[in-house]
């Protein structure tokens, strides 16, 4: 494995990476970002949503950008 710099900005990767593994209603979609709003992070939650998956959004900050789109929200204060 190889590190890419700038990989967790990369929205248009996300949404390839989604439709690449061919995610439907029949999936669930766990999106993980400390911040909660890394662009990979919540495009690639964005478009499961979108393709009708049931999404979950785990982060460390109560406002994160991930739980606007997810069906379920976990919240871990830190």
């Amino acid at each position: 494995l190889r590190s890419v710099e700038g990989a967790e900005d990369d929205r248009p990767a996300a949404r390839s990476a989604i439709a690449d593994a061919r995610v439907s209603d029949r999936d669930v979609l766990v999106a993980v970002a400390a911040s909660g709003s890394t662009p990979f992070t919540t495009e690639a939650l964005a478009s499961a949503h979108a393709r009708g998956a049931l999404t979950i959004a785990i982060a460390n900050n109560a406002d994160a950008l991930l739980f606007q789109e997810a069906d379920h929200r976990i919240f871990i204060p830190t």
